[in-house]
C-alpha cells in the first residue's frame, strides 16, 4: 500500500528488511578465511545492505563515510556474492539475492575506477569516490544517464540465476519497445518494488535520498539536492547539459 500512497521510502524499507544474522554468520571461523569478517564489519555491512535507498551514489557515499569498509572491499564482495547465492538457492529470496548481486557489482565498479587492488593499494581518495559517482551520473545531451543504463544491463547479464523472475522482469523492461525505461528506473523498481520514479520535490536529484533540506537549482528551479556535494557532482556531469531558466 505504501508504494501507492506516495510513501515510497516506507515501501522500500519494508521490501529490503532482513535479519542481522545474515552477515553475523560470516563472523565464525567455519566460513573460511576468504569469507571471515569481524563482528563490527558484519554490523556495518548489515546497515549498508539494509539501506532503503539503493541508488549507487548514495551507497558510494555510505562506503566513503565508513572506515571499516575500504580496507575490506574485496572480502565484502566475496560475502555479498556468497549471500546472493544462498538467498536464491537456500532461502528462495529472489529480491535479497538480486540486491546482494547489485551491491557487489557497485563495489566492483568502485574498485575498478579507483584502481583499488593495484596502483592505489587498499585506499580510495575523496576524488576517486567523486569520480565513481560521476561515472554513474554522467548524462548525454538529452539528460540520459547512459553509463547507469549500461551498468544495469551488464549486471543483469552477470546474475547467475536466470530463473529469477526479477532478472526476467529487468530484461523485459530494458528491451521492450513499449516502454521508455532507463537503467536507473529499472534498477530502483527491481530493488525497491516502487513502480514510479521519486518526485523531484521530495528526493535528491543526484543520490535519490529523501530530502531533509532543499538545495534547489538556482537557474531552472526544477531539481533539488540533499547537500552541496550531490549538487556539484550532478551539475558537473549531468544537470548542466539540460538546465534552462524557466
Amino acid at each position: 500500500m505504501a508504494a501507492f500512497t506516495g510513501q515510497s521510502h516506507v515501501a522500500s524499507y519494508i521490501s529490503v528488511f532482513f535479519s542481522p544474522e545474515v552477515f553475523n554468520s560470516y563472523t565464525h571461523s567455519q566460513v573460511g578465511e576468504k569469507l571471515l569478517i569481524s563482528s563490527q564489519l558484519a554490523y556495518v555491512l548489515h546497515s549498508f545492505a539494509s539501506s532503503y535507498n539503493p541508488h549507487p551514489v548514495k551507497l558510494l557515499r555510505l562506503i566513503e563515510q565508513e572506515s571499516l569498509f575500504i580496507p575490506s572491499l574485496e572480502k565484502i564482495v566475496f560475502v555479498l556474492e556468497r549471500e546472493r547465492d544462498k538467498q536464491f538457492q537456500e532461502s528462495c529470496n529472489e529480491i535479497l539475492s538480486f540486491k546482494m548481486h547489485f551491491f557487489a557489482q557497485i563495489i566492483k565498479k568502485l574498485m575498478q575506477i579507483s584502481n583499488y587492488d593495484s596502483t592505489h593499494g587498499r585506499s580510495i581518495s575523496a576524488e576517486q569516490f567523486k569520480l565513481c559517482m560521476k561515472w554513474f551520473l554522467k548524462a548525454n545531451t538529452n539528460g540520459d544517464a547512459e553509463n547507469m543504463t549500461n551498468f544495469v544491463k551488464v549486471t543483469l547479464k552477470a546474475y547467475p540465476f536466470t530463473q529469477n523472475e526479477l532478472l526476467q522482469k529487468g530484461v523485459r523492461l530494458l528491451t521492450s519497445g513499449d516502454t521508455n525505461e532507463d537503467g536507473l528506473s529499472v534498477y530502483l523498481q527491481l530493488l525497491t518494488g516502487v513502480m514510479t520514479m521519486p518526485s523531484p520535490e521530495q528526493y535528491c536529484g543526484a543520490c535519490n535520498d529523501r530530502l531533509q533540506q532543499h538545495l534547489r537549482c538556482s537557474q531552472c528551479k526544477q531539481i533539488q539536492y540533499c547537500d552541496v556535494t550531490c549538487q556539484r557532482i550532478h551539475w558537473s556531469v549531468a544537470h548542466k547539459k539540460v538546465c534552462t531558466a524557466p
